[in-house]
């Protein structure tokens, strides 16, 4: 008998347990949703004269104004990236290139041609390993390799890209400073109120569970 009403002490303190979840996010959902969107989030709120702004791919209707206005402001002169994968409508030529798009948004807000360096010896890139890997090998193939570079991208985005950055990266003495735009347009203390926010942040964890899995313990090469 005790050994019974034991179980069933355990069963009703889980179902409190959840119960009091289940409120906690209807209620005062940013118990919960606030710290998830922070663990993604990561910024060394870099200061001027970086060697370069190192723009990642993706997320082009917000990524390139944030390179554009860290470059504006001094963070750096030089903005580069790597050609991403080109879709197959692109390849049609039936809409622009994630590339052109992005090169001519940066122009846009002002940053002129010869300040943009788009890296293509290295191969297209459809993610943020091969994206890290394509720029290493560019760096080490530099006479003269930078000191510091800033990363722009996505606030959910920062935190596994400054982790993927780190492993491919880790054999050299470049310094890697996330910069990470804060509102696109939601940010950590609002993503859950829209439905673009809970799919960016909630695939952002599937990704990170995929990284985990198949990177923890080994270089990114």
């Amino acid at each position: 008998m005790k050994e019974l009403l034991a179980r069933l002490k355990i069963k009703i303190l889980k179902w409190l347990i959840l119960f009091g979840v289940i409120v906690a996010v209807v209620v005062w959902p940013a118990i919960i949703f606030y710290p998830m969107g922070a663990l993604l989030y990561k910024n060394d709120h870099p200061k001027d004269g970086a060697d370069a702004i190192w723009l990642l791919m993706g997320g082009v209707e917000v990524r390139p104004q944030g390179a554009a206005k860290a470059h504006l402001a001094k963070v750096s002169d030089r903005i580069i990236f790597i050609t991403p994968e080109m879709n197959a409508v692109e390849v049609q030529g039936l809409i622009p290139s994630e590339q052109s798009l992005t090169l001519n948004i940066l122009k846009s807000y002002g940053v002129d041609d010869s300040k943009i360096s788009v890296i293509s010896d290295f191969g297209r890139v459809s993610s943020t390993a091969e994206e890290a890997v394509a720029m290493k090998k560019f760096l080490m193939s530099l006479s003269q390799k930078p000191a510091r570079l800033v990363v722009v991208t996505s606030w959910p985005h920062s935190a596994r890209a400054a982790w993927t950055i780190d492993k491919a990266l880790t054999d050299s003495d470049i310094k890697i400073e996330m910069l990470p735009i804060d509102a696109i347009p939601y940010d950590k203390s609002n993503w859950w109120k829209t439905e673009r926010g809970l799919l960016f942040v909630f695939e952002e964890y599937i990704k990170w569970a995929r990284y985990l899995l198949k990177y923890a313990g080994r270089d990114i090469s």
